[in-house]
């Protein structure tokens, strides 16, 4: 029988988390899928994990030489049989019903070609657990939403959480390999920019962050292509005005602002929170003179002062409302 989904798994040296990855899809309730998983030349164990399991349903296949992620993914979906593509990295992993609320979501949106969920995000260095809802409201979302939200930041993630008709896909190119670190991102607002999405709102999978993938010159060259890849799109849209785009432009400078202080406290790291102050400041000349830079710029240059760690609660929670203050600002936008 066809397989009605192929979920996708480049590997390159993942032999930590790889086991918990397979086994989470293998486990699904729903059954009716393939798992296409190409190692991309590891030299740890991946591979003799790999080749212990036996289901039929998993096609092995292993590159030579080294492709990179997203060359290694497109190989993947170019081999797949399914109508719908999942991708699933292997230090990420599936709850055992994502695959069933997928279908189920299919059947009763079946012209639809874009499938969201929600999120667990796993965080190896904080030891936290928690869930993100990337949208509002469940079942259809519109372009229009999803590009305002995408152009905020990007609630979707690395991909784990969406499923796309292949037809999509085929039409898009998969990913498009001028990125090295946010073709992802350049995907969902190419389909975004043709079709609405179907948004599940319930976690279903779940993210890892641990210190391979949060290292501080990916996570800058991530924020800087990310930036560029929004703006892009946004300009050349058909359904965002050239007014909302001005208003999100500032929205985006509020939030990038917020998160490089935080992200820069977060992770011990002055350095990157002043690498990507600067990187906003170039990339918005019109708005160099905001108070809230200057804040913090001055907060940073206190860091060993607010390492402490009686610091460290309240410095967050006013994080925290400050993003939910620039929330606001875009669900007003949306309206």
């Amino acid at each position: 029988m066809k397989p009605l989904i192929s979920v996708c798994m480049p590997n390159h040296n993942y032999e930590r988390f790889i086991r918990e990855s397979i086994e989470s899809v293998l486990n699904q309730t729903y059954e009716n899928f393939e798992l296409i998983i190409i190692d991309d030349c590891s030299t740890d164990n991946s591979v003799n994990i790999i080749k212990s399991y036996k289901d039929p349903r998993i096609k092995f296949h292993q590159n030579e030489p080294n492709m990179g992620g997203y060359r290694t993914a497109n190989k993947a979906i170019s081999l797949a049989k399914g109508d719908l593509i999942a991708i699933l990295h292997t230090d990420d992993k599936y709850g055992p019903h994502f695959l069933e609320e997928i279908v189920k979501a299919y059947n009763k949106f079946p012209h639809h070609k874009v499938f969201v969920t929600a999120i667990y995000n796993q965080d190896s260095l904080l030891g936290n657990l928690f869930p993100d809802y990337p949208f509002k409201t469940e079942g259809i979302v519109s372009q229009k939403e999803v590009l305002t939200r995408l152009a905020y930041e990007n609630p979707i993630g690395n991909g784990i959480n969406v499923v796309v008709h292949k037809d999509a896909l085929d039409k898009n190119d998969f990913y498009n390999l001028e990125y090295k670190y946010a073709a992802d991102h350049d995907l969902y607002m190419r389909l975004a920019q043709q079709y609405d999405f179907i948004y599940i709102n319930k976690p279903l999978t779940y993210y890892r962050r641990h210190e391979i993938n949060l290292t501080n010159r990916v996570f800058l060259e991530m924020i800087k292509e990310g930036h560029g890849i929004c703006n892009k799109h946004l300009s050349n849209s058909k359904i965002i005005s050239t007014d909302l785009h001005r208003k999100l432009i500032r929205t985006q400078y509020k939030s990038m602002i917020n998160k490089a202080f935080y992200i820069g406290f977060k992770y011990n790291s002055p350095s990157l929170t002043r690498d990507l102050l600067k990187f906003f400041k170039d990339a918005y000349p019109e708005l160099k003179y905001s108070y809230n830079w200057y804040l913090m710029y001055t907060l940073n240059t206190s860091y060993n002062c607010l390492s402490s760690k009686l610091l460290t609660k309240p410095l967050f929670k006013l994080g925290r409302y400050y993003r939910m203050y620039i929330t606001r600002n875009v669900e007003a936008l949306l309206k």
